[in-house]
Parts: C-alpha cells; structure tokens; sequence
C-alpha cells in the first residue's frame, strides 16, 4: 500500500524570502501562507488558523505575491531541523 501525503490549501502569503539557489543550481522559492476557516469537526463550528513555512522548487516568486490569496497544492515533509514544511506543487492566485 502506498502512503498518501497530498495537501490542498488556501491561504494569504505574508512574507516570501530571498530565493535561494542549491548547488545543483535548482532555485528554491520560500514563503510563509496564513490560513484562517471555519471547519466543522464532530458536528461542532471552530475557527482553524495556522501558519505554514512553504517552499516551492524551481520557481521565483515576485515579492507583489505577499498579501494575496493563493490555493497550494503539495506534500508535507520535514527540514533539517525537523519543522514541517509545505513544499509546494501548483499555486494559483485567487485575487
């Protein structure tokens, strides 16, 4: 059985940092996305709200990116110092 680790969310970019380039020459695209809902769990409304660390790879982001809504799509993994990350396979911009 193969492990599914797919993720879709929506969410405001507040900061994207430098782009940083690997050895290999890959660049890398770091941002922060602040997502805030209403989800229902167990038949009771809460207000969600979580911030995420994303990278997306061999992309530039343009710094006019901070402050809109994005939908991201990816997986979840860890960084060298074992906080999660989105790495990010498809953005689009809602606004």
């Amino acid at each position: 059985m193969q492990e599914i680790n797919q993720l879709n969310l929506s969410g405001t970019i507040t900061k994207i940092y430098d782009v940083i380039q690997t050895p290999a020459g890959v660049l890398v695209s770091r941002f922060v996305l602040e997502h805030s809902s209403k989800q229902t769990e167990a038949e009771i409304d809460r207000i969600v709200q979580c911030r995420l660390y994303c990278v997306q790879i061999a992309v530039r982001l343009d710094e006019q990116l901070v402050g809109k809504k994005v939908n991201i799509a990816g997986f979840l993994n860890m960084n060298a110092k074992k906080q999660l990350v989105f790495h990010v396979n498809k953005l689009q911009i809602l606004d």
